[in-house]
């Protein structure tokens, strides 16, 4: 069986939402609409199977499995920017 991981896009805008605490806020930064932003949130748990936010019409909270996903994901992304970088600096 196929299994998909999470696009980059993806994980780098479940961590945005993360950090600002809200989709519009997110949108803003990231200049781009909410839509773009909430499917993305929805394709992410989709993918990994599990609900990783809770959506109120006026504030996101992240679950118990979100927190533990944005700490590994930030981990994950941090190992990657600084490979990257220790390549281009070489």
């Amino acid at each position: 069986m196929e299994q998909h991981l999470p696009s980059l896009e993806d994980l780098q805008t479940f961590l945005i939402v993360a950090a600002e605490g809200s989709v519009t806020a997110a949108a803003r930064k990231l200049g781009m609409p909410k839509s773009t932003i909430s499917r993305r949130l929805t394709r992410l748990e989709e993918t990994v199977g599990v609900t990783l936010v809770q959506r109120t019409t006026r504030k996101l909270l992240l679950t118990d499995d979100g927190h533990t996903f944005h700490e590994q994901v930030g981990r994950a992304l941090t190992g990657l920017e600084e490979a990257t970088i220790f390549l281009r600096d070489r």
